[in-house]
């Protein structure tokens, strides 16, 4: 029932669906967690690389929230070791991130997160996942 729902929801606004779109995504676990203060990137990277993460970022440098990203077998070693180190939780999950991720006009931006909301507001799907 969700795929005729992602289908018609797609359709109905001019766009196509690619076959093995899942293999354009990778599965990963995603750690979004408070830094201290003052925030210090350094220390940041090298708790990262110490605790077995893939990648880390600093996505909101007001609020000092960073995210880490592991391999989805090392999330919750990844997660104990910062929480040894102090760090906060806001957010521990599993998502699919874009492989190659896409570089769309604002005018696509627009369309696709007008997209993306129909496909949230579906009961029948549960997660929707995007490449930019």
């Amino acid at each position: 029932q969700a795929q005729i729902k992602v289908q018609e929801i797609t359709k109905k606004r001019g766009g196509t669906l690619e076959k093995a779109l899942r293999t354009k995504f990778d599965r990963k676990g995603v750690i979004l967690a408070e830094l201290g203060q003052p925030l210090d990137v350094e220390k940041l990277e090298e708790d990262a690389i110490e605790g077995g993460a893939e990648d880390v970022e600093v996505v909101d440098e007001e609020e000092r929230v960073a995210e880490f990203i592991t391999s989805v077998n090392d999330l919750a070693s990844v997660k104990a070791f910062l929480e040894s180190k102090g760090y906060k939780f806001l957010d521990v999950r599993t998502a699919y991130i874009a492989a190659i991720p896409a570089s769309p006009s604002d005018i696509e931006m627009k369309a696709a997160f007008n997209l993306i909301e129909k496909l949230e507001a579906e009961d029948a799907i549960i997660a929707v996942h995007k490449n930019f």
